[in-house]
């Protein structure tokens, strides 16, 4: 459809106009696996899914052009869904601002699986909540992409579970007097999750011989507790007591963050690093601090899943990356041109001419982005309160499932990972396009049974 086709190149003008696919620090894993088969112990298969059509191809240009595809086609039919107007019409006007106003297409022309975060709250709203005229095939076929789109992430995996979870207790609920226009369906929305995690699974399997879905996250979540303190705490009860931890002779020399500790030199890599009696110790430290000190860590999860929400900010880690530390010499020691020019030398080119190594200031950027993320913080919750009022089950069910989805990206990635502004970026413009579906059906008025500005009471 050409709709489409013209929504997936606005998605993939700041690739465009980059000159080159938009690289963060992980891609470099994403693009080397499908070549060399290794699998770092903290990283999984599953995008790899996305960059083998670059390799299919020899670029990774072709990784950008499916991703704007699949996005734009998704989001064709998410607008469909919710929107009161032709998805053939209103496609291309909607993706527009978005795509000069939020993150979106930022993480559409990224080597990452960031990309799918939103789409996959918005696909599985319509999923729920998508009208019956929709019919079941183009249901099955959204749910497919959505598969792929799950599958590609172990976060993608979580959150679409936890909305599965709020899809059954709204079946519940709807048994109850007066609810019954609340109910979602969830034979499709449970298929997606499923899908997706044995679709993860599978891509682990075909690079590392072992069904997983995400490889041990001791280091991860221990990283993170050293960075909340609790690790010092923990340490400070139990290494008087003669408990052998490799961390009890650093104890009062732990680094400040999560990341100095997990990617820098010092004492993550002086105990072993990422050897397997370490990542048993990480396991360890982290179940037993979870009995010790169990409102440390409440109160440290709820400090952080608010940090995550509040940073919104586009264009985190898209810098320059030829090498890994800034006192490296590209020369001697380059990053990033190294994995690009060993299997893809003749995107090299346009690698060295890129925008992305010249340094991208995104400060405008984010004094226009921020503000309009956070008014769809507000309006996305003020929507779903008028859709509740008005019982429109369509913009109430969207802008439900994306409050949520929200929320539980930020518990996902901020309490059980570490706050970044990559993680929130990613999925916190789907709040200002719910917020915008949901007025504009809000604010036409009721009319006869076929038409798409009906209020919708049959689920």
């Amino acid at each position: 459809m050409a709709s489409v086709a013209m929504a997936a190149v606005l998605l993939a003008l700041p690739a465009l106009w980059n000159g080159y696919p938009l690289l963060y620090w992980d891609s470099a894993d994403y693009i080397a696996m499908p070549f060399t088969g290794d699998v770092p112990v903290f990283r999984t298969v599953s995008y790899t899914m996305m960059t083998v059509f670059g390799v299919m191809a020899g670029t990774l240009w072709a990784v950008v052009a499916v991703q704007s595809l699949l996005l734009a086609w998704l989001l064709h039919e998410i607008v469909d869904a919710f929107a009161p107007w032709r998805a053939r019409i209103a496609l291309v006007p909607l993706v527009l601002p978005v795509s000069l106003l939020t993150a979106l297409p930022w993480f559409a022309g990224q080597i990452m699986a960031d990309a799918f975060t939103g789409v996959l709250v918005l696909g599985m709203a319509a999923l729920a909540f998508g009208p019956a005229w929709m019919g079941r095939s183009r249901r099955v076929a959204m749910a497919m992409v959505l598969v792929l789109a799950t599958g590609v992430h172990t976060s993608h995996i979580a959150i679409g579970g936890g909305l599965v979870v709020v899809f059954l207790a709204l079946r519940w609920l709807a048994v109850l007097p007066g609810w019954r226009w609340a109910s979602a369906r969830v034979g499709l929305p449970i298929l997606v999750v499923v899908g997706g995690a044995v679709l993860a699974a599978m891509a682990n399997w075909s690079l590392t011989g072992r069904v997983f879905i995400s490889q041990s996250t001791g280091n991860l979540l221990l990283a993170r507790i050293v960075q909340d303190g609790i690790a010092k705490k923990y340490l400070d009860i139990v290494c008087p007591q003669g408990v052998t931890l490799r961390l009890c002779p650093y104890r009062d020399r732990l680094p400040k963050t999560a990341n100095a500790f997990l990617w820098f030199p010092g004492t993550f890599y002086r105990i072993g690093g990422w050897a397997p009696e370490v990542q048993e110790e990480s396991n360890r430290i982290v179940s037993e601090s979870l009995r010790l000190l169990p409102w440390e860590h409440v109160k440290a999860a709820a400090v952080l899943t608010w940090d995550q929400l509040l940073m919104v900010r586009t264009g985190d880690g898209v810098i320059k990356l030829d090498t890994i530390h800034a006192d490296d010499k590209v020369e001697t020691n380059p990053f990033m041109p190294k994995v690009i020019g060993r299997h893809y030398p003749q995107d090299m080119a346009d690698y060295w001419a890129s925008e992305q190594r010249r340094g991208i200031d995104f400060t405008v950027i984010n004094r226009i982005q921020v503000p309009l993320a956070f008014a769809g913080y507000l309006l996305a919750p003020a929507v779903l309160v008028w859709a509740f009022r008005r019982r429109d089950r369509l913009a109430a069910g969207l802008a439900l499932t994306v409050v949520l989805g929200i929320l539980g990206n930020a518990f996902v990635c901020g309490a059980l990972s570490n706050p970044n502004d990559r993680y929130q970026a990613r999925i916190a413009w789907t709040a200002l396009l719910a917020a915008g579906i949901g007025a504009a059906r809000l604010r036409r008025p009721e009319t006869g049974a076929d038409s798409r500005t009906m209020i919708q009471m049959q689920p």
